[in-house]
């Protein structure tokens, strides 16, 4: 059992990097973890509580066990505005859920480690952006990007500008938009932080 402070920790990445795998060896570790997905399956699951409102949006689609996938699946893809009511159900669901989280908590320095490779470098600028806001509202807030390597930009994102920090943090990242080593991104991290 890790024995550290608390930390709240972002993850990351497109599909099949490991997300979930790295997570549960987190929580294995002792680290509470909140796992959206997992969290829309307990709401659509037995007795879940987004149970009645998908019923009564896509009636038939429930029963004693929870959600029947492959019929919200046909209730969704045949109607164009399946989805965005789907959503509406849900999302506000898991973001309650996530701000319980959060609040229990709170006192947790907030680390994100963001993958920078290739495939995710569409999102990486806004990603930083949104984590140079998180860094201006609270305290504690530690931002480390991978992509063949670990770079911690914490230092880079208290600029008060964020042009000046991500034109730091493109200073800093040597590894930009090239491949990825998630193992070895995640083995320095658990060593050095």
């Amino acid at each position: 059992m890790i024995t550290r402070p608390a930390i709240i920790l972002g993850l990351t990445g497109s599909i099949g990097m490991g997300k979930s795998t790295v997570a549960a060896m987190f929580a294995e570790d002792g680290v509470p973890v909140f796992d959206a997905d997992a969290e829309v399956h307990r709401l659509q699951g037995p007795g879940g509580a987004a149970l009645a409102a998908i019923e009564a949006a896509f009636p038939g689609t429930t029963g004693d066990l929870g959600v029947d996938r492959a019929l919200l699946r046909e209730a969704v893809t045949a109607d164009p505005g399946a989805f965005a009511r789907l959503e509406a159900i849900l999302h506000p669901a898991v973001a309650e859920m996530r701000e319980a989280f959060l609040q229990a908590n709170r006192d947790a320095p907030l680390v994100v480690l963001a993958d920078i490779s290739g495939s995710m470098s569409q999102y990486t600028r806004i990603f930083l952006h949104f984590m140079h806001a998180l860094a201006e509202k609270r305290q504690r807030v530690h931002t480390f990007v991978f992509g063949t390597r670990l770079t911690n930009l914490t230092r880079q994102m208290r600029h008060r500008d964020p042009d000046e920090a991500l034109a730091d943090c493109a200073i800093a990242v040597r590894d930009w938009s090239g491949g990825t080593r998630i193992g070895d991104a995640l083995a320095d991290f658990n060593r050095l932080w």
